[in-house]
């Protein structure tokens, strides 16, 4: 069931689809797999990830599932826009709460 939810659904491909491009300049990666999708397992043919990799991956993860969720338990049909959506949303929440950090880091050191 989970590897459907996260990877075999035509609307999760469809969701994976649309990211890879972002992926690839955020994340270093642009060849996902069933693997990335589900695990964040990287082959070394697949280029050399940044750190941020886990979490773009993670977030795209949590966006399919809280679609999951949203259609069983509240019958809300998210559309693969929406999904992709809810994933960039959660990226730059997580991007802007990292710039933040950083800032606060540089302002301490100094």
């Amino acid at each position: 069931m989970i590897d459907y939810i996260l990877w075999l659904c035509t609307c999760t491909q469809e969701v994976w689809n649309r990211v890879k491009q972002l992926c690839k300049v955020v994340a270093g990666v642009s060849w996902i797999t069933r693997e990335v999708a589900l695990y964040g397992h990287l082959a070394k043919h697949q280029g050399n990830p940044s750190p941020r990799f886990d979490q773009f991956a993670s977030y795209i993860r949590s966006a399919l599932w809280k679609a999951r969720n949203l259609l069983l338990c509240r019958h809300m049909d998210l559309e693969v826009v929406g999904c992709v959506k809810m994933a960039l949303s959660e990226l730059q929440t997580y991007y802007q709460k990292s710039e933040v950090e950083d800032g606060e880091d540089i302002a301490k050191a100094t």
